[in-house]
């Protein structure tokens, strides 16, 4: 990745945290009673410049936060809204509601390749370890996961987690897979192998020239995946410490307390928690969204991809039981149809 693009790709998400500070802390004046444009008023050049430069440093550090939580398995702090919903049978029965799984995207990008009519050769050239994913339905890339929503019993809403639909191995005894140390243990092994494959296909593609152009599409969508990923985590950083640092300097440790003042900071961070949370939904439905057209489109070029290859190593790849094989039945003509195809083309 060049300079400039990196340049670009941290200073997105840090100039995002500077400017969700300024306005939650124009919340906080609105509900002290001050006018909250007098923020806006004491900007200078000098305070803009280096609030500018100071996105780049910032943004590199949300990122590392962002790739940090960024595992196969985890805990989703939005998912202790359930928490009060579900107590009432028990906290045995409450707990698993914080776990999730993240979306096994090599697995997603596989499935969508054999279904477009991707040939396994392709996938055999690129990969050299057995397993092989030579299908639409093999093990390692099986869909295992379903959608659990924010509150349960309601419709569905932007904001939905992944957990295990099933057992990863047969000594289970879990009520919900997603909470078994074991289970989580084989799904990230399947999601980091998966995903190892989809990279090994985008470099055996980016490595010819048909299909260099594969990876450089890719790249470029996985950045906007990514910084959406990293915008999301500025925005929540930023609300935290907003909050985080009234309560410890202007409640906890700061002059005598009043009733107002509880007042006002219980309206002022509920402002900021909804105002974050609603920024948020947003930032996560488009990710959601990258991520969808990048699988597609990136399972479409890799099966067209698939084909081209095979066309000029000389070799038939239809889909087993497709065109080949009518081609090579009934009336013997097979071997000359293909020879004066490839004459042909």
């Amino acid at each position: 990745m060049d300079s400039a693009r990196q340049a670009l790709r941290w200073s997105i998400p840090g100039l995002i945290f500077v400017l969700e500070l300024v306005a939650f802390a124009a919340v906080w004046r609105l509900t002290s009673g001050d006018d909250p444009t007098d923020i806006i008023d004491g900007i200078g050049p000098t305070t803009a410049l280096a609030t500018i430069l100071a996105g780049i440093p910032l943004g590199f550090l949300l990122y590392q936060l962002y790739y940090r939580n960024y595992r196969p398995y985890g805990r989703s702090v939005l998912l202790f809204l359930r928490y009060p919903l579900e107590i009432r049978h028990g906290l045995r029965q409450a707990r698993p509601y914080w776990s999730f799984v993240r979306r096994d995207r090599g697995a997603d990008i596989l499935r969508r390749y054999y279904q477009l009519g991707g040939h396994p050769n392709l996938v055999r050239r690129a990969w050299h370890e057995d397993p092989v994913p030579d299908r639409e339905d093999a093990a390692r890339i099986r869909d295992v996961t379903a959608a659990r929503t924010l509150f349960p019993n309601t419709r569905p809403s932007s904001f939905k987690v992944l957990t295990l639909d099933e057992p990863l191995h047969a000594g289970c005894s879990a009520e919900e897979p997603a909470v078994c140390q074991k289970c989580r243990y084989e799904y990230a092994k399947r999601f980091r192998w998966n995903w190892a494959v989809i990279m090994a296909l985008l470099d055996y593609a980016g490595n010819r020239p048909d299909g260099a152009a594969i990876k450089l599409e890719y790249a470029a969508g996985s950045d906007i995946y990514h910084a959406l990923g990293a915008a999301r985590t500025a925005i929540a950083t930023a609300a935290i410490g907003s909050i985080g640092y009234r309560l410890t300097f202007h409640i906890l440790f700061g002059p005598p307390v009043h009733v107002g003042h509880l007042v006002q900071f219980v309206v002022g961070g509920s402002l900021i928690a909804l105002l974050a949370y609603a920024q948020y939904q947003v930032i996560h439905s488009a990710r959601e969204q990258a991520s969808t057209n990048l699988t597609i489109r990136t399972a479409a070029a890799l099966c067209w991809f698939s084909h081209l290859a095979a066309v000029r190593n000389g070799r038939d790849l239809s889909r087993p039981g497709g065109a080949a094989k009518r081609a090579g039945s009934g009336n013997g003509n097979g071997a000359a149809d293909r020879r004066s195809q490839r004459a042909g083309g």
